[in-house]
C-alpha cells in the first residue's frame, strides 16, 4: 500500500528530526576507527593497508548478516545463517 503524499511527507519530517548531525557522524566514524585499530593485529595481510580494506569490509558484512538473521521469523533459518556466517568469517580471519 502507497502512502498518501500528507503521510509521506509527516514521514520524511520526523526522518529528518532524527538524522545525524556530521558531527555525531565524525564521533562515531572515530569510535568505528579506533575499534578497528584495536582489531588490525588479528586480521590476516601482508600490509597494514591490506589488513585495514579487509576490516571495513568484514564489519559491516557482520552487521548485515546479524541484520538478516534477525529479521528471519524461523528460528531454525536464524541459526542456519549465522553459522553459514560465523564459519565464513572465521575463514575469512584464518586465511593467509
Amino acid at each position: 500500500m502507497l502512502l498518501s503524499r500528507n503521510r509521506s511527507a509527516s514521514l520524511t519530517g520526523t526522518l529528518r528530526q532524527f538524522s545525524m548531525g556530521s558531527s555525531v557522524r565524525k564521533r562515531i566514524e572515530t569510535l568505528l576507527e579506533a575499534y578497528r585499530e584495536r582489531f588490525l593485529p588479528f586480521v590476516p595481510g601482508q600490509t597494514r593497508e591490506e589488513k585495514r580494506a579487509k576490516i571495513r569490509l568484514l564489519f559491516p558484512s557482520m552487521a548485515g548478516v546479524l541484520m538478516m538473521a534477525r529479521v528471519s521469523p524461523d528460528p531454525q533459518r536464524r541459526e542456519q545463517i549465522l553459522m553459514e556466517a560465523r564459519d565464513f568469517f572465521l575463514k575469512c580471519l584464518a586465511d593467509d
